[in-house]
Protein backbone atom coordinates (compact mmCIF):
# COMPACT_ATOMS: atom_id res chain seq x y z
CA UNK A 1 0.00 0.00 0.00
CA UNK A 2 1.20 3.62 1.04
CA UNK A 3 4.64 1.91 2.04
CA UNK A 4 6.65 -0.96 0.90
CA UNK A 5 10.45 -2.31 0.98
CA UNK A 6 11.49 -4.63 -1.29
CA UNK A 7 11.37 -8.15 -0.05
CA UNK A 8 14.57 -10.25 -0.88
CA UNK A 9 13.35 -13.80 0.46
CA UNK A 10 10.50 -15.49 2.19
CA UNK A 11 9.96 -14.64 5.43
CA UNK A 12 8.92 -17.70 8.14
CA UNK A 13 8.19 -14.98 11.28
CA UNK A 14 5.62 -11.65 9.98
CA UNK A 15 4.86 -9.20 12.59
CA UNK A 16 1.98 -7.01 12.03
CA UNK A 17 1.34 -3.88 13.82
CA UNK A 18 -1.51 -1.36 14.48
CA UNK A 19 -1.61 1.48 16.58
CA UNK A 20 -4.92 3.36 18.21
CA UNK A 21 -5.68 5.96 20.95
CA UNK A 22 -5.92 3.09 23.04
CA UNK A 23 -2.66 1.45 22.52
CA UNK A 24 -0.20 -0.45 20.81
CA UNK A 25 -1.32 -3.88 19.34
CA UNK A 26 1.53 -6.51 17.97
CA UNK A 27 1.16 -9.64 16.67
CA UNK A 28 4.27 -12.20 15.39
CA UNK A 29 2.59 -14.70 12.57
CA UNK A 30 4.44 -18.13 11.71
CA UNK A 31 3.64 -20.29 8.59
CA UNK A 32 2.58 -24.12 10.78
CA UNK A 33 1.50 -27.19 9.05
CA UNK A 34 -0.88 -28.23 6.29
CA UNK A 35 -1.09 -24.29 5.29
CA UNK A 36 -1.99 -22.87 8.47
CA UNK A 37 -0.61 -20.22 10.63
CA UNK A 38 0.68 -19.89 14.36
CA UNK A 39 0.40 -16.94 16.25
CA UNK A 40 3.90 -17.02 18.55
CA UNK A 41 2.82 -12.91 19.50
CA UNK A 42 -0.12 -11.58 20.62
CA UNK A 43 0.16 -8.66 22.78
CA UNK A 44 -1.37 -5.43 23.70
CA UNK A 45 -0.46 -2.25 25.43
CA UNK A 46 -2.53 -0.04 26.90
CA UNK A 47 -1.42 4.11 26.32
CA UNK A 48 -2.24 7.18 27.60
CA UNK A 49 -2.29 8.68 24.23
CA UNK A 50 -1.28 8.18 20.74
CA UNK A 51 2.31 10.38 21.61
CA UNK A 52 2.95 7.33 23.58
CA UNK A 53 3.11 4.87 21.32
CA UNK A 54 6.83 4.92 19.76
CA UNK A 55 7.97 4.62 23.48
CA UNK A 56 5.60 1.94 24.30
CA UNK A 57 6.54 0.14 20.65
CA UNK A 58 10.05 0.15 21.54
CA UNK A 59 9.64 -1.31 24.82
CA UNK A 60 7.52 -4.24 23.94
CA UNK A 61 10.01 -5.26 21.16
CA UNK A 62 13.01 -4.84 23.45
CA UNK A 63 11.37 -6.92 25.81
CA UNK A 64 10.02 -9.64 23.76
CA UNK A 65 13.24 -9.73 21.31
CA UNK A 66 11.88 -9.25 17.91
CA UNK A 67 14.51 -6.66 16.38
CA UNK A 68 14.89 -7.06 13.05
CA UNK A 69 11.54 -9.03 12.32
CA UNK A 70 9.57 -7.78 9.18
CA UNK A 71 6.73 -5.96 10.14
CA UNK A 72 3.46 -5.01 8.24
CA UNK A 73 1.55 -1.81 9.51
CA UNK A 74 -2.39 -0.72 9.55
CA UNK A 75 -3.51 2.76 9.73
CA UNK A 76 -6.23 3.50 12.05
CA UNK A 77 -9.63 4.19 10.65
CA UNK A 78 -9.60 7.93 10.86
CA UNK A 79 -6.07 8.35 9.30
CA UNK A 80 -6.92 7.54 5.78
CA UNK A 81 -10.07 7.99 3.33
CA UNK A 82 -11.31 5.70 0.83
CA UNK A 83 -12.52 6.51 -2.67
CA UNK A 84 -14.34 4.54 -4.95
CA UNK A 85 -13.83 5.41 -8.77
CA UNK A 86 -14.15 4.02 -11.91
CA UNK A 87 -11.08 2.50 -13.27
CA UNK A 88 -9.42 4.83 -15.69
CA UNK A 89 -8.47 2.88 -19.10
CA UNK A 90 -4.77 3.37 -18.69
CA UNK A 91 -1.98 0.68 -18.60
CA UNK A 92 -1.41 -0.75 -15.32
CA UNK A 93 2.05 1.44 -14.36
CA UNK A 94 -0.26 4.63 -14.94
CA UNK A 95 -2.97 3.70 -12.43
CA UNK A 96 -2.32 5.41 -9.84
CA UNK A 97 -0.98 8.46 -11.35
CA UNK A 98 -4.53 8.41 -13.76
CA UNK A 99 -7.10 7.92 -10.45
CA UNK A 100 -5.15 10.35 -8.44
CA UNK A 101 -5.88 13.23 -11.08
CA UNK A 102 -9.70 11.61 -11.43
CA UNK A 103 -10.11 12.17 -7.90
CA UNK A 104 -8.37 15.43 -6.81
CA UNK A 105 -11.19 17.21 -6.51
CA UNK A 106 -12.20 14.65 -3.29
CA UNK A 107 -9.40 15.20 -1.86
CA UNK A 108 -9.96 17.60 1.12
CA UNK A 109 -6.04 18.72 1.83
CA UNK A 110 -3.62 19.73 -0.85
CA UNK A 111 -2.78 16.45 -2.89
CA UNK A 112 0.91 17.74 -2.14
CA UNK A 113 0.48 17.27 1.01
CA UNK A 114 -1.29 13.40 0.83
CA UNK A 115 -0.10 10.26 -0.35
CA UNK A 116 -2.11 7.90 -2.08
CA UNK A 117 -2.36 4.00 -3.27
CA UNK A 118 -4.59 2.14 -5.51
CA UNK A 119 -6.16 -1.25 -5.34
CA UNK A 120 -8.72 -2.87 -7.13
CA UNK A 121 -11.86 -4.53 -6.36
CA UNK A 122 -13.59 -7.52 -7.96
CA UNK A 123 -15.08 -7.52 -11.79
CA UNK A 124 -18.46 -8.09 -11.94
CA UNK A 125 -20.39 -10.77 -13.53
CA UNK A 126 -22.97 -8.63 -14.85
CA UNK A 127 -21.99 -7.41 -18.48
CA UNK A 128 -21.33 -4.15 -19.19
CA UNK A 129 -20.16 -2.95 -15.43
CA UNK A 130 -17.00 -0.90 -15.16
CA UNK A 131 -14.17 -1.99 -13.43
CA UNK A 132 -14.03 -0.21 -10.31
CA UNK A 133 -10.90 0.81 -7.59
CA UNK A 134 -10.72 1.87 -5.13
CA UNK A 135 -8.15 5.21 -3.68
CA UNK A 136 -6.56 5.17 -0.22
CA UNK A 137 -5.56 8.92 0.92
CA UNK A 138 -3.47 9.55 3.86
CA UNK A 139 -1.86 12.55 5.37
CA UNK A 140 1.87 12.26 3.68
CA UNK A 141 3.31 13.51 7.40
CA UNK A 142 1.45 10.94 9.33
CA UNK A 143 3.04 7.93 6.77
CA UNK A 144 6.31 9.42 7.74
CA UNK A 145 5.68 9.96 11.12
CA UNK A 146 4.57 5.90 11.30
CA UNK A 147 7.81 4.68 9.15
CA UNK A 148 10.11 6.69 11.68
CA UNK A 149 8.20 5.13 14.97
CA UNK A 150 8.57 1.72 13.19
CA UNK A 151 12.26 1.79 12.26
CA UNK A 152 13.10 3.40 15.49
CA UNK A 153 11.44 0.18 17.60
CA UNK A 154 14.08 -2.12 15.94
CA UNK A 155 11.27 -3.94 13.37
CA UNK A 156 11.84 -3.79 9.60
CA UNK A 157 8.54 -2.27 8.28
CA UNK A 158 7.72 -3.67 4.88
CA UNK A 159 4.41 -1.82 4.40
CA UNK A 160 2.23 0.08 5.23
CA UNK A 161 -1.33 -0.36 4.87
CA UNK A 162 -5.68 -0.37 6.18
CA UNK A 163 -7.86 -2.31 8.74
CA UNK A 164 -9.60 -3.48 5.37
CA UNK A 165 -7.25 -5.52 4.48
CA UNK A 166 -5.97 -6.90 7.34
CA UNK A 167 -9.39 -7.93 7.39
CA UNK A 168 -9.88 -9.38 4.27
CA UNK A 169 -7.10 -11.62 5.40
CA UNK A 170 -8.93 -13.57 7.14
CA UNK A 171 -11.80 -14.65 4.74
CA UNK A 172 -9.82 -17.41 2.90
CA UNK A 173 -9.20 -19.16 6.57
CA UNK A 174 -13.03 -19.09 7.30
CA UNK A 175 -15.72 -22.24 6.23
CA UNK A 176 -17.95 -18.95 4.99
CA UNK A 177 -15.35 -17.35 2.28
CA UNK A 178 -16.40 -19.98 -0.54
CA UNK A 179 -20.11 -18.73 -0.40
CA UNK A 180 -19.14 -14.87 0.20
CA UNK A 181 -19.53 -13.19 4.15
CA UNK A 182 -20.27 -9.78 5.24
CA UNK A 183 -17.81 -9.36 8.56
CA UNK A 184 -18.38 -6.40 11.04
CA UNK A 185 -15.61 -5.05 12.17
CA UNK A 186 -16.14 -3.30 15.82
CA UNK A 187 -12.75 -0.92 16.79
CA UNK A 188 -13.03 1.76 19.46
CA UNK A 189 -15.85 4.13 18.40
CA UNK A 190 -15.38 3.31 14.74
CA UNK A 191 -16.52 -0.17 12.44
CA UNK A 192 -16.38 -1.41 9.18
CA UNK A 193 -19.12 -3.29 7.44
CA UNK A 194 -16.95 -5.54 4.49
CA UNK A 195 -18.45 -8.35 1.96
CA UNK A 196 -15.71 -10.31 0.94
CA UNK A 197 -14.57 -13.73 -0.32
CA UNK A 198 -11.40 -15.51 -1.84
CA UNK A 199 -9.16 -12.83 -0.89
CA UNK A 200 -11.58 -10.12 -2.33
CA UNK A 201 -12.74 -7.10 -0.64
CA UNK A 202 -16.49 -6.16 -2.35
CA UNK A 203 -17.42 -3.67 -0.53
CA UNK A 204 -16.48 -1.66 2.06
CA UNK A 205 -18.39 0.84 4.90
CA UNK A 206 -17.02 2.93 7.26
CA UNK A 207 -19.65 3.22 10.36
CA UNK A 208 -19.81 5.04 13.24
CA UNK A 209 -20.70 3.29 16.87
CA UNK A 210 -22.23 4.42 19.31
CA UNK A 211 -24.29 6.99 17.49
CA UNK A 212 -28.23 6.85 16.00
CA UNK A 213 -29.79 7.74 13.10
CA UNK A 214 -28.67 9.01 10.64
CA UNK A 215 -25.58 7.73 11.71
CA UNK A 216 -25.03 3.87 11.60
CA UNK A 217 -24.81 2.63 15.04
CA UNK A 218 -24.10 -0.59 16.95
CA UNK A 219 -25.81 0.19 20.62
CA UNK A 220 -27.81 -2.16 22.17
CA UNK A 221 -29.89 0.07 24.12
CA UNK A 222 -32.86 -0.52 21.58
CA UNK A 223 -35.03 -3.29 21.06
CA UNK A 224 -36.22 -4.27 17.75
CA UNK A 225 -32.54 -4.07 16.25
CA UNK A 226 -31.65 -0.77 15.27
CA UNK A 227 -33.20 -0.03 11.73
CA UNK A 228 -30.52 1.72 10.23
CA UNK A 229 -28.42 -0.92 11.22
CA UNK A 230 -30.75 -3.80 9.40
CA UNK A 231 -31.17 -1.28 6.55
CA UNK A 232 -27.07 -0.77 5.65
CA UNK A 233 -26.86 -4.55 6.00
CA UNK A 234 -29.40 -5.38 3.62
CA UNK A 235 -28.42 -2.63 1.43
CA UNK A 236 -24.56 -4.25 1.15
CA UNK A 237 -26.25 -7.45 0.51
CA UNK A 238 -28.65 -6.58 -2.26
CA UNK A 239 -25.57 -4.38 -3.62
CA UNK A 240 -22.79 -7.68 -3.76
CA UNK A 241 -25.59 -10.08 -5.36
CA UNK A 242 -26.56 -7.20 -7.87
CA UNK A 243 -23.75 -5.42 -8.86
CA UNK A 244 -21.52 -8.29 -8.83
CA UNK A 245 -23.80 -10.80 -9.87
CA UNK A 246 -23.13 -13.24 -7.07
CA UNK A 247 -24.87 -15.60 -5.35
CA UNK A 248 -26.90 -14.13 -1.96
CA UNK A 249 -24.80 -13.84 0.89
CA UNK A 250 -26.23 -16.23 3.53
CA UNK A 251 -23.51 -15.40 6.55
CA UNK A 252 -21.95 -12.81 8.67
CA UNK A 253 -19.12 -12.10 10.48
CA UNK A 254 -18.39 -9.87 13.61
CA UNK A 255 -15.35 -9.62 15.59
CA UNK A 256 -15.34 -9.26 19.20
CA UNK A 257 -15.50 -6.16 20.58
CA UNK A 258 -14.54 -7.28 24.00
CA UNK A 259 -17.78 -6.59 25.79
CA UNK A 260 -19.61 -10.17 25.68
CA UNK A 261 -22.99 -9.84 26.62
CA UNK A 262 -23.07 -6.85 23.87
CA UNK A 263 -21.62 -9.16 21.35
CA UNK A 264 -24.47 -11.88 22.36
CA UNK A 265 -27.28 -9.35 21.76
CA UNK A 266 -25.92 -8.42 18.54
CA UNK A 267 -25.91 -11.68 17.02
CA UNK A 268 -29.04 -12.61 18.82
CA UNK A 269 -30.42 -9.40 16.91
CA UNK A 270 -29.17 -9.80 13.53
CA UNK A 271 -30.32 -13.61 13.61
CA UNK A 272 -33.73 -12.62 14.57
CA UNK A 273 -34.17 -9.78 12.43
CA UNK A 274 -32.01 -10.51 9.24
CA UNK A 275 -32.40 -14.06 6.80
CA UNK A 276 -28.12 -14.66 7.86
CA UNK A 277 -26.91 -16.52 10.39
CA UNK A 278 -23.98 -14.44 12.11
CA UNK A 279 -21.63 -15.64 14.37
CA UNK A 280 -18.52 -14.45 16.37
CA UNK A 281 -14.79 -14.42 15.01
CA UNK A 282 -12.62 -16.16 16.92
CA UNK A 283 -8.71 -16.08 16.59
CA UNK A 284 -7.95 -19.24 18.21
CA UNK A 285 -9.86 -21.05 15.27
CA UNK A 286 -8.19 -19.44 12.62
CA UNK A 287 -4.26 -19.87 14.44
CA UNK A 288 -2.37 -22.26 16.47
CA UNK A 289 -1.24 -20.58 19.27
CA UNK A 290 -0.53 -21.87 22.96
CA UNK A 291 -1.44 -18.15 24.51
CA UNK A 292 -4.72 -17.77 25.90
CA UNK A 293 -6.76 -15.22 23.70
CA UNK A 294 -9.96 -13.61 25.38
CA UNK A 295 -12.53 -11.40 23.75
CA UNK A 296 -10.55 -8.52 24.82
CA UNK A 297 -7.05 -9.02 23.52
CA UNK A 298 -9.05 -10.13 20.07
CA UNK A 299 -10.34 -6.99 20.03
CA UNK A 300 -7.31 -5.34 20.28
CA UNK A 301 -5.24 -7.57 18.20
CA UNK A 302 -7.48 -8.92 15.27
CA UNK A 303 -6.15 -6.47 12.51
CA UNK A 304 -2.58 -6.83 13.64
CA UNK A 305 -2.68 -10.30 13.24
CA UNK A 306 -4.51 -9.70 9.75
CA UNK A 307 -1.28 -7.44 8.87
CA UNK A 308 1.14 -10.37 9.61
CA UNK A 309 -1.30 -12.34 7.41
CA UNK A 310 -0.84 -10.48 4.46
CA UNK A 311 2.48 -9.90 4.82
CA UNK A 312 3.22 -14.01 5.00
CA UNK A 313 0.50 -14.19 1.89
CA UNK A 314 2.47 -11.16 -0.72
Amino acid sequence: MFWRKPVQSIQQTMAGLSFSTEGVALCCVVPAAEQGYRLSHCLFEATASIRDAPQTLHRMIRQQGLQGTPCQLALAYNEYKIIRTEAPNVPNEELSKAVHWKIQDQIEQDPDLTIMDVFPLPESRQPGRPKTVCAVVADLDLIKQRISWVKESGLELQSISIPELALVAYTPLLPENEKGLLLIHQAEDTGVLMAARNDWMYLSRHVRLNQRPPELGLTFEAEPMDEALVLEIQRSMDYYESYFAENAITDLVITPSGREVEDRVLLTMINRELAIEARTLDMTAVFETQQPLDDVLQSHCLVAAGMALTGLAA
